[in-house]
């Protein structure tokens, strides 16, 4: 029996060198193009958060962050709450709210945002939609909020009520904040 042979074709060292040089000429180029998109800074049952999430909600003003903290770090902490409150939000949601209503935060989302809106928009990759998905979701959640603690005899006892629910939805949830690289 005749085994037929393989032949394997020489590397030529001058087409190695050559292709070794093109590489390492290459190399910087590629590095140099490589940009970074966006970032996760959080996630929360496996959804990431990202810079972009955060500056769009600061934008529109759907988080808020006090005067003197950090933008990034505060927001970041808000948006993970919102993630923690919308969850249970569609775990027992309360009714829809009104389109008119939808509409009036709208409004009130792009008031806020003013004249850098648009600019707003382009670099946060926003749109109609988004914008009206946000403003339904702070909708919900205001009534889930209001149906949840109505009853709390002071605006300040309810608001350490709902701060120390919020505290409990953190230890409960799947949240994984992320420490961005200098």
């Amino acid at each position: 029996m005749i085994t037929p042979r393989l032949s394997v074709p020489a590397v030529r060292p001058r087409g190695l060198a050559t292709a070794l040089l093109m590489l390492v000429v290459a190399a910087p180029v590629l590095a140099a193009a490589t940009q970074l998109l966006d970032s996760v800074v959080a996630r929360v049952s496996g959804v990431g958060i990202t810079p972009t999430d955060v500056e769009a909600a600061l934008g529109l003003g759907v988080i808020a962050v006090a005067a003197g903290q950090d933008r990034m770090a505060a927001g970041t902490k808000a948006m993970i709450d919102r993630r923690l409150l919308l969850a249970e939000v569609s775990r027992f949601p309360p009714a829809e709210p009104p389109q008119a209503a939808i509409l009036e935060r709208v409004a009130a989302m792009k008031s806020r945002a003013g004249a850098g809106y648009d600019a707003l928009v382009r670099r946060t990759g926003l749109d109609d939609e988004r914008v009206r998905e946000m403003a339904r979701d702070s909708l919900r959640l205001e009534a889930y909020i209001a149906q949840r603690f109505g009853t709390a005899e002071s605006a300040q006892r309810r608001d350490a009520l709902v701060a120390q629910w919020l505290a409990d939805l953190r230890m409960r949830g799947d949240v994984v904040e992320i420490t961005p690289r200098p």
